[in-house]
């Protein structure tokens, strides 16, 4: 095969000469508009140069280092525990970073459309065929947040119970607090999940017809379809809507089958939500960061659960968690959905309703 050397190939330096230029030309004007922009003082300080982002980096620090690798004392069962207690802590982490950057915004701004009030027939429907796949990985999300709940009260439990691990390790004044509060953070997450599906008012209305016009194509012979898939896709999304929209993820991980839990667990569980509680002061109870006020749902479900569990009420917490909701009467969960404290806490502890004074709404238990 005979080769192309350069000069078989017709091309006009022109047409190149002309294409290099008009593309000079564009990336001139865009650094001339740039200059002008950043010269702008207006501009500049009502920092909306930032939106510009001519370049972006990617900064965000990532630790090299494993857990097995910073976890060594000379005690090996210690060295298991404290393992085992730190990956579910970051676990933990994890879970609430997929929360809040993969799950909420979508559920958020699900029929953000120009055109939403006046959809074609049938895109309502279409529209829930396209967030399905979401919707079931957040089922998947919710029963793994359980499973992590349920993992870490089964491990405090046995640092705590009667039962020792291979008898060297003492607990006796020990407080695993961070590893309590991660337990709070799981509750906390589910609570945003409730809230922010039963806030999502057009969510459950396409919801609603969604599951209308599959019963319609029962009914129906012109549709060709395999009446098994049909019945299995029907059972999917009945879980679906038993654990997406009834409002009962954070009660039903609450009432999760566990085994009995020890007197040692139930003390220590009350040590914690006491020492959460009094490490908010009145600046961080004032503070308007998100971050901040999700934290104090933390005590407050790690109470109800200690309710829910043992059946039995620390009056002294109550007061403390009830008063809360005077300096914090909302808190925020995410985007627009707010959390009424005192409805909240009324709905979830009902019981504890008789120790409130109606009158002026405090708490009237003796210490």
């Amino acid at each position: 095969m005979a080769m192309i050397s350069d000069g078989d190939w017709n091309y006009d330096e022109t047409v190149i000469k002309n294409l290099g230029q008009k593309y000079l030309k564009s990336y001139s004007d865009f650094t001339e508009d740039l200059d002008k922009i950043i010269e702008d003082e207006e501009t500049l300080d009502s920092s909306k140069l930032l939106d510009l982002k001519p370049l972006s980096l990617q900064v965000a620090p990532h630790e090299s280092a494993d857990l097995v690798d910073l976890v060594k004392t000379e005690n090996r069962g210690l060295n298991k525990v404290i393992l085992v207690l730190a990956s579910l802590c970051k676990e933990v982490s994890y879970l609430k970073s997929q929360l809040f950057n993969i799950f909420i915004p979508p559920i958020l701004m699900y029929g953000e459309r120009s055109d939403c009030d006046n959809l074609a027939k049938g895109e309502a429907q279409l529209m829930i065929g396209r967030v399905l796949p979401l919707l079931q990985e957040l089922r998947c999300f919710i029963t793994r947040s359980k499973e992590v709940a349920k993992n870490i009260i089964c491990q405090l439990d046995i640092l705590y119970g009667q039962q020792n691990v291979a008898q060297s390790i003492v607990t006796k004044d020990v407080h695993f607090i961070s590893v309590f509060e991660a337990l709070g953070t799981v509750f906390m997450m589910q609570v945003v999940l409730d809230e922010v599906i039963e806030n999502s008012k057009l969510l459950s209305e396409h919801w609603a017809l969604y599951r209308s016009i599959l019963r319609s194509v029962h009914k129906s012979d012109q549709f060709n379809f395999e009446e098994k898939k049909l019945f299995a896709f029907e059972r999917l999304l009945t879980a679906l809507e038993v654990e997406l929209f009834d409002g009962h993820i954070f009660q039903n991980c609450l009432k999760q089958k566990l085994n009995p839990l020890s007197n040692g667990f139930q003390n220590e569980l009350s040590y914690s939500v006491s020492n959460i509680l009094l490490a908010y002061d009145a600046a961080s109870l004032s503070s308007k960061d998100q971050e901040v006020q999700l934290a104090l749902l933390i005590p407050i479900t790690l109470f109800m659960f200690q309710c829910t569990v043992f059946h039995v009420q620390d009056r002294k917490a109550f007061r403390q968690i009830w008063d809360l909701h005077k300096r914090v009467p909302f808190i925020q969960l995410a985007g627009p959905v707010m959390l009424p404290l005192s409805a909240f806490l009324k709905r979830s502890l009902p019981h504890s309703t008789k120790l409130i004074d109606k009158k002026n709404g405090s708490c009237c238990c003796a210490c």
